[in-house]
């Protein structure tokens, strides 16, 4: 007897799953590094992060990726053409598509929609997520929920995590208001974090909230009978991961109203305090509980896609049904800016989103092996005797490290040199990057070929273009950021 088959996979069969990967960030956060090359093709722990993302995406049941690009969108698809995703033994295919117009992230969604090549439920996310989980399950679920809110055009990946982890946004806090039996977001407040907010706005219709009223023989959500809901959350402690899952009327939305330019702080938050529209988006969080679809939808969904409806009015919301029937835990984040693109580094040396890690390189190159201490090499490191490195290192292929040069809590790239007597901490050089006699390198990120001469100190925050050369016999200023060029 052949196995039966999943509720993923027979709602696959139905319609193939999409994702839109939005290459382009539309800001500077990443410059000069990104004068030339999209951002995410830059490299995180010596692998393009573009690579990341299409392999989260793969595992996750991904049909066709589309990637949308402004900035060097010749490069990328340079990149993706002489990559493993155009072989015929691909399992996802990856098309790249140009939006020289757009001015934001909106703009390029826009540019998506004209084309009409999304058609049904898709993933959305950044050219810069890095993840080790598989979707497959929660976008049955997302799909799952839509027959009982028939109003749900999104499910956001959020992450749950003490306000002091590594990874929280330092340039604005936001605030999650969900209704929690449903896990419905109500409202999000977005507010720089400089200056220092000391109160939040929040709709008053967010707190008094009125829940449509669940039909108890049914379970279908009848939109237009409501009561009160008895508990609201409110919640600063979550991380956005990039990643949603949308349906086409998202897309249709934002044709609708061009004042939208970025996803949460607009599209997100406006649709949810709006008097007009009346659609609705609920929220996933990872917590580190791990749990699959409720047994009454896998069951009716194993015995035909038909019985799905009828299984999932079945569901209890009060007792955790809709979408927070299903409860992953796993990794997931987006390189936002350069702190999460430290704070991500350090995950993956430090084995935290296995088996995402460096000794298991996603893209054809010299293998990594893992020595104690979290050092990762390559058999064409040159190490000298009197050298040390220990500590959360990466030395890519022929990397050298000469005696009495120290190196820890870094990443370097192919063909990167550090010269006797040097110190590099805490800092990210890309391939080919230099460290002359004497110098020190404090938590900086050195872009490809960059020359650094005998005594110089490059302290804390600095990002330096590529083929820049800095001295002999000088110290640059924390955070200064250093180009041949400037930014056009």
């Amino acid at each position: 007897m052949a196995p039966k088959k999943s509720i993923a996979t027979k709602i696959s069969e139905k319609k193939e799953l999409k994702a839109v990967v939005l290459a382009d960030s539309f800001d500077d956060l990443f410059q000069p590094l990104a004068l030339n090359k999209p951002r995410c093709l830059l490299p995180l722990c010596n692998v393009p992060m573009i690579e990341y993302t299409l392999e989260f995406l793969a595992a996750s049941g991904v049909s066709e990726a589309i990637l949308i690009c402004k900035s060097h969108s010749e490069k990328l698809q340079a990149y993706i053409r002489q990559s493993k995703w155009k072989r015929s033994s691909t399992p996802m295919k990856v098309n790249t598509t140009a939006a020289q117009s757009a001015t934001s992230v909106c703009d390029a969604l826009r540019k998506i929609d004209e084309s009409s090549v999304i058609t049904s439920d898709f993933i959305l996310c950044t050219g810069l997520v890095v993840s080790n989980m598989n979707l497959t399950e929660l976008v049955a679920a997302h799909v799952a929920n839509k027959s009982r809110d028939r109003n749900q055009i999104m499910t956001m990946l959020l992450r749950e995590a003490a306000s002091t982890h590594r990874l929280f946004d330092k340039s604005d806090e936001s605030v999650y208001i969900i209704e929690p039996s449903t896990s419905r977001l109500l409202a999000v407040n977005t507010s720089p974090s400089l200056p220092r907010a000391h109160d939040v706005d929040i709709p008053t219709n967010a707190i008094i909230y009125k829940m449509p009223k669940v039909e108890p023989r049914t379970g279908f959500i009848d939109t237009n009978e409501s009561v009160y809901s008895p508990e609201v959350e409110l919640r600063a402690d979550l991380i956005d991961t990039h990643v949603s899952i949308c349906s086409p009327e998202v897309l249709s939305l934002l044709t609708e109203n061009f004042d939208y330019q970025v996803m949460r702080r607009d599209f997100v938050h406006r649709t949810l305090v709006s008097d007009l529209l009346s659609s609705t988006i609920y929220a996933h969080i990872l917590t580190g509980s791990s749990s699959v679809l409720s047994e009454a939808v896998t069951a009716a969904a194993a015995t035909s896609p038909e019985a799905l409806a009828p299984a999932l009015g079945a569901l209890d919301l009060s007792a955790g049904g809709g979408i927070t029937s299903v409860s992953h835990s796993g990794y997931a984040a987006g390189v936002a800016d350069t702190a999460a693109y430290d704070a991500i580094s350090r995950d993956l040396i430090g084995r935290w989103a296995y088996p995402l890690c460096p000794d298991s390189n996603p893209i054809d190159g010299p293998p990594y092996s893992y020595h104690r201490g979290a050092v990762y090499k390559t058999p064409s490191v040159f190490l000298g005797r009197e050298s040390r490195v220990d500590h959360h290192v990466i030395l890519g292929p022929n990397s050298h490290v000469a005696d009495h040069a120290r190196v820890f809590d870094s990443v370097l790239g192919s063909g990167c040199r550090v010269s006797g007597q040097s110190v590099v901490h805490g800092s990210y050089l890309f391939d080919g990057a230099s460290v002359g006699r004497g110098s020190a390198v404090e938590k900086s990120i050195l872009g490809e070929r960059v020359t650094i001469l005998e005594n110089v100190v490059i302290e804390r925050g600095c990002l330096i273009g590529d083929d820049v050369v800095i001295g002999p016999n000088v110290r640059i200023a924390a955070f200064s950021r250093i180009s041949r060029r400037a930014p056009q």
